[in-house]
């Protein structure tokens, strides 16, 4: 083979370069009984906003189950398999009671923890109350968010409550749900990717782009000794909260979410964490 041969062969190589792609399904998939589905009911999940709640059940979906949320009259949060185990009417059209949720069909009500309260019609409902449960999993509250527990129950983990959470002068809030049409394993992959993060969020002009973009500033003073966040261009600066450092340092930081708007917590939050890698 001639240079000029060699040469070509290493150029326009769509031909060659073909190959297939696809998925794991050990980790995509995350029904119940998959490897993928299993890793993830062993962790708490948010599922919903604490002021999504009214007086009608919320429905949701996650990790491939349709699941209804509620609030009774009491304030307990329920979270229960959406379909009601008497005749599978969608609990979404229940009724919130002041005690747990009454079925739409036949009026049976379910507690928050699955324990049917009530049996309408039924002859025999004190023995059925003692063999018959709504599926229900349990929930956490913090932060404005409602978290669920989705496995198996006697290896349900404490709720996480990591230092990040309890900043100084940040409070915690829900912001806004940002849904993503693809798999959480991509979101993942994405996450623990930092180099995309100087090219494809230095990219200005986007919809999901602000125009105070890149100009979240944390600058350390020498004199306070503290690194101080601000947001917005430099004659208009809101400053938004100040961590301890030690040596001298800049960081143009941005998070904003998909309207592209600010979140000053999580951008304190990512300054706490470059403050102890950085030592």
């Amino acid at each position: 083979m001639s240079e000029v041969d060699a040469a070509e062969g290493r150029r326009f190589t769509g031909y060659a370069g073909v190959r297939e792609t696809g998925t794991d399904p050990d980790l995509t998939r995350v029904g119940r009984g998959t490897p993928g589905g299993e890793y993830l009911r062993r962790f708490w999940h948010p599922i919903a906003f604490v002021s999504e709640l009214s007086a009608v059940p919320l429905r949701a979906r996650i990790l491939g189950e349709d699941l209804v949320i509620f609030r009774d009259g009491a304030g307990a949060i329920g979270v229960l398999h959406l379909n009601c185990c008497h005749r599978g009417a969608s609990l979404e059209f229940g009724i919130v009671a002041e005690k747990g949720i009454r079925c739409c069909y036949h009026g049976r009500v379910f507690d928050t923890d699955g324990t049917i309260l009530d049996m309408p019609g039924e002859a025999h409902a004190d023995r059925l109350r003692q063999t018959q449960r709504q599926p229900a999993y349990p929930t956490h509250i913090f932060a404005g968010m409602i978290f669920v527990y989705m496995g198996p129950p006697e290896q349900k983990p404490p709720f996480p409550l990591y230092d990040r959470f309890d900043l100084p002068r940040v409070k915690l809030a829900p912001s806004m749900r940002q849904p993503f049409a693809c798999n959480w394993v991509q979101i993942k992959d994405n996450a623990a990717d930092p180099a995309h993060t100087a090219v494809l969020h230095a990219i200005k002009g986007a919809n999901q782009f602000s125009e105070e973009f890149g100009h979240f500033r944390a600058d350390f003073r020498r004199d306070a000794g503290r690194l101080v966040l601000f947001r917005g261009a430099p004659r208009r600066r809101q400053y938004l909260g100040a961590l301890e450092r030690r040596d001298h340092a800049e960081y143009p930081l941005a998070a904003l979410d998909r309207r592209g708007r600010s979140q000053p917590q999580a951008v304190l939050a990512t300054l706490a964490h470059h403050l102890d890698r950085a030592g």
